[in-house]
């Protein structure tokens, strides 16, 4: 029976990591999430949301902290989950799960955290520095625009509704 695959990401630290590299660009994400401006946990829920979907992997972002469970209940998919450590740390709601879940479910660990890194080894997961992701990510939305083209996806609402009918027809 082959185990399935889940990421787990120390979201804040991402988020510090994307906002502290100074010079570094990233075209793949939206501006307001690394102009260090606008809600960039929203915006990196979003961009998490997508990476998830289009991989068909499990992604569960855990933010530090006390919060409304709600608040982030707008961005759950299928693929994709924002959580809050509630009165634990990040780190200790990882090692937790990590624990919990090692027997049936392998696991990716994306952090520049050394203490989530060594207890992530240690709990038999995979794990990814920030920047190494960042990359992974950079590589994901040239494959998912490659994709779209390739699967010749169809608009969505009124934008060109007829558009195989033109295609057809030569215009």
């Amino acid at each position: 029976m082959m185990m399935s695959e889940e990421w787990l990401i120390d979201g804040y630290n991402l988020i510090h990591d994307i906002k502290s590299s100074r010079g570094v660009s990233y075209p793949f994400l939206p501006p307001s999430l690394v102009s260090g401006g606008a809600p960039s946990r929203e915006v990196l829920c979003s961009v998490l949301a997508g990476f998830a979907a289009f991989k068909k992997t499990k992604v569960r972002m855990v933010l530090d902290g006390v919060g409304n469970p709600e608040e982030l209940q707008v961005h759950t998919t299928i693929y994709f989950q924002a959580v809050y450590s509630q009165k634990v740390s990040a780190d200790h709601y990882i090692e937790k799960f990590i624990y919990d879940n090692k027997a049936i479910t392998a696991f990716v660990v994306v952090t520049n955290d050394r203490t989530i890194t060594e207890m992530a080894r240690g709990g038999g997961a995979r794990v990814l520095k920030n920047s190494q992701f960042l990359e992974m990510l950079k590589e994901t939305g040239v494959e998912s625009k490659a994709a779209l083209h390739k699967e010749d996806a169809r608009s969505h609402g009124f934008n060109r509704p007829f558009e195989h009918k033109f295609k057809a027809k030569g215009l």
